[in-house]
């Protein structure tokens, strides 16, 4: 009996919508550098194309979805590393 790898029962968009709503569950992002909400969209990353990026307008740093977290840096798909949670 073949039941396939668990991570294709997942999606990585659904991964990142996840951290989104949990990292940021009233919906207003902020910036992981000086928690300022003055931020702008600034496009996706070019391999994990559901990662967004964003431009802090206060401090003038650039983040994603997964920076200062357990996943950032990683070269694995974020739903590799959700289903091996």
């Amino acid at each position: 009996m073949n039941i396939g790898r668990i991570s294709d029962l997942i999606s990585n968009e659904t991964c990142f919508e996840m951290i989104r709503e949990n990292r940021w569950p009233d919906g207003i992002v902020r910036c992981p550098h000086c928690d300022s909400e003055n931020i702008k969209k600034n496009g996706h990353d070019n391999v994990q194309v559901d990662c967004q990026h964003y431009y802090c307008k206060s401090c003038k740093r650039y983040f994603d979805d997964l920076t200062n977290t357990v996943f950032s840096g990683h070269h694995r798909p974020l739903k590799v590393w959700v289903a091996c949670l």
